[in-house]
Order: C-alpha cells, then structure tokens, then sequence
C-alpha cells in the first residue's frame, strides 16, 4: 500500500495541486521548492484524530495568497456577499490510498476509517474554512472599502 495521489487546494504555494506517486517516489528540489509545505499539507488529514496534533489550526499564513487576493478582490470590486462568501478561501487535501494488502496494512489506515471497510481506492479528506462566514466579511470589508481622501 502506498499514497497514490494527494491533491492539495489554497493550502500555502499550492493553489490547485495534484501529484501521483509511485510505489517509490522520491521528493527533490531547491530551497523554497515546497517540499516541507507538500508534506505538512500530508499531515493535515492523515493526524486528524491525533488531539496532540497543533499544526490543525491553520493561520492566515497557511492560506494561499492568490486565494486571499481573489477573495480581497471581490470585496473591493462590490461583489454581493453570497458571490464573496463562495470565494473565502477553503485549504482543502485530500490523500488516496492504494488498496491495502494484508491486515497489517488495513492496520495502518484503520484508525482513520469509520463504518466501512478499505476499498480499492481509500480516500481521506479535511477541508478548513472560517466557521462563521459572514463575520469574515465585516473586518476586511470596513478595511477594504475605506475612502482614502
């Protein structure tokens, strides 16, 4: 069993990401690369029941920046809220799994299944976003949409 794909949404440099691996895969690049972000982003679904685990909160700094720019973006072009409440940044990964192949592997991903069995493709998933939207909205608003004058 080994990861096949991550997929990763306005979490960091990542804005719209997919990579595929293979039963080895090696990470390599340059400084800044984003190879500790690839793998923090890992982190977010995979230690979701883990109490211990801080890194759960994101900041506004985990958020990607192209992301807060089109959602500032909006706001300052008069958008209607419903229109600016569908851009608030969401940081979302989502990890697939290939199928487990003896119980020591199903062992391994267990603790992340609720109710059902592996299966050919297991998938977890964690989307963050801001739980109250529409207090989001005040503070950049008031910010955004001063007269400078």
């Amino acid at each position: 069993m080994y990861i096949r794909t991550v997929e990763i949404e306005n979490y960091r440099a990542f804005k719209n990401f997919e990579i595929k691996f293979s039963p080895l895969s090696v990470i390599i690049g340059e400084n800044e690369a984003g190879k500790t972000n690839l793998f923090d982003a890992l982190a977010l679904p995979l230690n979701n029941n883990d109490i211990s685990f801080n890194k759960k909160r994101l900041s506004v700094s985990d958020i990607n920046r192209e992301a807060i720019k089109e959602f500032y973006q909006a706001i300052i072009n008069g958008k209607d809220d419903d229109e600016i409440k569908l851009l608030i940044p969401k940081v979302r990964v989502e990890v697939e799994f290939t199928e487990p192949k003896n119980i020591i592997e199903e062992g391994v991903i267990g603790k992340w299944i609720i109710g059902e069995e592996a299966t050919i493709a297991t998938r977890f998933v964690t989307t963050s976003s801001p739980k109250i939207p529409s207090n989001l909205l005040r503070l950049p608003r008031s910010y955004l949409t001063v007269s400078w004058t």
